[in-house]
């Protein structure tokens, strides 16, 4: 089992990121032509380039957006700070954006996967065998908090999760 919010799997490769400082978050910026704003969307956790499984191959990193790429180390997304951070890309604040135009994510419901990777434990694993559950009717009477709720996914992963 990963250890919940240590650990992540790396969207580019598949392979297991072992620790947040072995992790990158990358996303694209591209500026909205009708807005003038920067919109961000395709959030990605991938691995470090010190930490890649490629790098003895000749490869530098598994970042899989070029160019337009924006990216902070994952352990900014999972510590401390970690909401000052998730906060940031939504809306930076009336400090820097007085005249709020609307959220700077370009798909809130991307996002908001992302951010459930990032901080609900169990959630990055119990995401791989959700396909399984909803097949085997794991959701069936559940409401729209209790499939993402820690105990629930820690089962999920339990019941469908592979030794």
């Amino acid at each position: 089992m990963l250890e919940p919010q240590q650990q992540y799997i790396c969207d580019y490769c598949g392979e297991l990121i072992s620790s947040t400082e072995e992790g990158y978050v990358e996303w694209l910026s591209e500026r909205n032509e009708e807005t003038g704003r920067s919109e961000y969307h395709g959030f990605k956790i991938v691995h470090h380039k010190l930490f890649s499984p490629n790098k003895d191959a000749g490869g530098s990193n598994l970042y899989t957006h070029t160019p337009g790429r924006s990216d902070w180390p994952l352990r900014d997304f999972t510590g401390e700070a970690k909401m000052a951070h998730i906060l940031s890309l939504i809306d930076v604040g009336p400090y820097h954006d007085p005249d709020f135009g609307g959220p700077r994510v370009r798909d809130v419901r991307e996002y908001i996967e992302f951010v459930r990777r990032l901080t609900i434990p169990y959630y990055e694993e119990a995401r791989q065998y959700w396909g399984k559950a909803l097949d085997d009717g794991y959701f069936a009477s559940a409401n729209e908090v209790w499939i993402y709720l820690p105990e629930n996914l820690k089962e999920l992963i339990e019941r469908y999760g592979e030794d």
